[in-house]
């Protein structure tokens, strides 16, 4: 497998090509969460400056075998060695935990939907992120929520506990800028059981399990009360 991976700045414009001159140490797509990355640079390379490194800017991975393109951002914690340094990447998702709406945002008989394409947009004319409204579900239940100064990752989580849904930002190099288009659908994906499946020594190699810990074979839990004595449950 090969990876073409580029580097762009905060505001998503391309910057530089790291191909060839990184290693991709792990990468992972999580629906409706976080996925992440590590790249592994030489110390002294000549790709590894402090303008394609910065935190904050953006990556994008191209795959050779099939896999789709992972896109997101450069944050910390960066590892360093004698002779290489390891960089951590998250997707989209990661910086909306630091992006928050206003003092009040409040919503009346408005579907989940509607909600997720609000508090976007408002987000995206406060503090541009290269993302995009896509396609958006408007279906299920009217709801009221009221949000004040919440995370706009916080309130996608709320989306999805009013209705069973699912939220995807997907990544397109849109000429020679990183940006995102965000999703709501019922539910995203297709049902591929029956055409595809994991096979060892095919598409499955390096099988390693670890067992931790600890293992607890009594555990005692003490309950509220104003003494130790008999009032005190304890479990």
């Amino acid at each position: 497998m090969s990876e073409r991976v580029l580097i762009a700045n905060r505001f998503g414009q391309v910057i530089d090509d790291l191909t060839g001159h990184c290693a991709l140490d792990g990468v992972s797509w999580v629906l409706n969460g976080v996925g992440r990355a590590r790249l592994t640079l030489p110390l002294y390379g000549a790709k590894t400056t402090p303008e394609n490194l910065a935190p904050s800017n953006r990556v994008w991975i191209e795959f050779s075998n099939g896999l789709p393109v992972w896109a997101g951002i450069l944050d910390l914690p960066r590892s360093w060695s004698d002779a290489e340094l390891v960089v951590s990447a998250y997707t989209i998702e990661y910086l909306l935990q630091y992006r928050l709406c206003d003092r009040s945002t409040t919503f009346a008989y408005a579907p989940v939907g509607a909600i997720f394409a609000r508090v976007l947009r408002e987000m995206e004319e406060e503090h541009s992120e290269g993302i995009s409204v896509g396609d958006v579900w408007l279906g299920g239940q009217l709801h009221f929520p009221d949000y004040h100064y919440k995370s706009i990752m916080a309130i996608l989580k709320s989306i999805r506990a009013m209705e069973l849904c699912d939220i995807v930002f997907q990544p397109r190099l849109d000429d020679g800028r990183v940006v995102f288009q965000a999703h709501l659908s019922q539910r995203w994906g297709r049902d591929l059981r029956t055409a595809v499946a994991l096979r060892e020594g095919f598409n499955i190699h390096k099988c390693e399990f670890e067992e931790t810990g600890p293992l607890i074979n009594r555990s005692v839990q003490v309950g509220a009360g104003t003494t130790w004595g008999a009032d005190r449950p304890v479990a």
